[in-house]
């Protein structure tokens, strides 16, 4: 039997509601405007927690301090922008973001040519976006931000992985 072409239309109608395609389930994909609302809501609540406990380590390293790269590009000025100033704002197509603090030089001697570095990555991809540091990965949909308890994690797992390795460090030079 042949289907007439008005009753796959109508097939393909029912589809849609079984789909049930209306406004609240369609499926988030990225848009500038919703990388730059997940960067407004939780990036720079997760920046400001990252360096409050990053600054914790600078006393022990001769150098050291936080950087942010968007797209593979150094976004220096953006760290005292997002710090000291109530409005940043992204422009473009951005696919990347990461966090790092580093740490040069440990100011212990035997120790000085120890460094470290800690980094958080942002991967924001058509469906999702991707948040992880070692230790703790963190897949989100557009329209959902990081959670309390997300941030934590990410900027706990940085610390305690950081205290872990100046401790296997003193060890180290214990043991010599």
């Amino acid at each position: 039997s042949i289907e007439e072409p008005d009753d796959l239309e109508k097939e393909i109608a029912l589809l849609g509601q079984k789909l049930n395609l209306g406004k609240d389930n369609k499926t988030l994909v990225k848009t500038p405007e919703r990388v730059a609302e997940i960067f407004n809501e939780s990036i720079i609540i997760l920046i400001k927690k990252f360096i409050e406990k990053g600054k914790l380590f600078e006393k022990f390293y001769l150098k050291s301090g936080p950087k942010i790269s968007i797209n593979g590009g150094d976004a220096g000025g953006l760290i005292e922008n997002i710090l000291y100033s109530e409005n940043t704002e992204l422009k473009g197509n951005i696919d990347t973001v990461w966090l790092a603090y580093y740490y040069e030089a440990l100011d212990q001697k035997g120790l000085e040519n120890v460094s470290f570095f800690a980094k958080i990555v942002f991967n924001f991809d058509f469906l999702r976006y991707k948040v992880s540091t070692p230790g703790f990965v963190c897949e989100k949909s557009y329209g959902s931000q990081l959670t309390t308890d997300e941030i934590s994690n990410l900027v706990t797992t940085n610390t305690r992985r950081h205290k872990e390795f100046i401790e296997a460090r003193i060890e180290e030079i214990q043991k010599k």
